[in-house]
């Protein structure tokens, strides 16, 4: 079980593009095209389901933990599923729980102050509020990191990257074959003051608690 292929495109904006309504299927996304190696990719990243269930958090991330993968080239990398690759795990990456948790301790001492707000970082998606939070991040960014996994058209020639989402703790279903641990989909972007910020979406059905073959526990 696992995606057939994973790894990171890493490159610059080229534009971004909503999806047409009426092609929304099972899914809506939000496309995000990038320059790399004088080729313009494709990346259907997940924004929301026609009928909702979707959820997403913006974090501020840690350049220090970021090394092994902002020092590769453009282009598009395979990550093997492990901590040591760059691959990104939701439940398991340093650079996405630590920014986690300072984010769960801020809404936690609001929430203490206030006598109310939220200590989840996951915030329920309500109409169109992912795709123009992705769109605003990656409109200025200065390099921009897309993990998920690679595909190819022949017709027309197009290439990109999909599954930009969590890919694990899915139920019993058509998906959960295709779970595995150190390869959820994400956009990493560095901004022009050189900061990171990341953008994560998972559906309300997926599990953060999962064993080490990315399975709900």
């Amino acid at each position: 079980m696992s995606l057939p292929n994973y790894g990171v495109l890493i490159g610059t904006f080229n534009r971004f593009e909503q999806e047409p309504v009426d092609n929304y299927g099972k899914w809506f996304h939000g496309f995000v095209f990038v320059n790399a190696n004088q080729e313009v990719f494709r990346c259907a990243v997940d924004v929301n389901k026609p009928d909702g269930g979707f959820q997403y958090m913006l974090l501020d991330l840690q350049p220090s933990l970021f090394t092994e993968i902002s020092s590769l080239p453009d282009g598009y990398h395979e990550l093997t599923p492990d901590a040591s690759s760059g691959a990104i795990d939701y439940v398991r990456s340093p650079i996405v729980n630590q920014a986690e948790g300072c984010l769960k301790a801020i809404y936690s001492f609001i929430s203490l102050i206030f006598k109310r707000g939220r200590t989840e970082v996951w915030i329920e998606n309500t109409g169109e509020t992912a795709l123009n939070i992705l769109n605003d991040l990656v409109s200025d960014a200065i390099h921009i990191y897309v993990f998920g996994a690679p595909f190819h058209n022949s017709n027309p020639i197009e290439d990109g990257m999909h599954d930009v989402h969590m890919n694990q703790g899915d139920p019993p279903g058509p998906f959960q074959h295709l779970d595995g641990i150190w390869q959820d989909g994400c956009v990493i972007v560095e901004k022009p003051d050189g900061t990171l910020r990341g953008y994560f979406g998972k559906f309300v059905t997926q599990s953060l608690n999962t064993d080490n073959n990315g399975l709900p526990i």
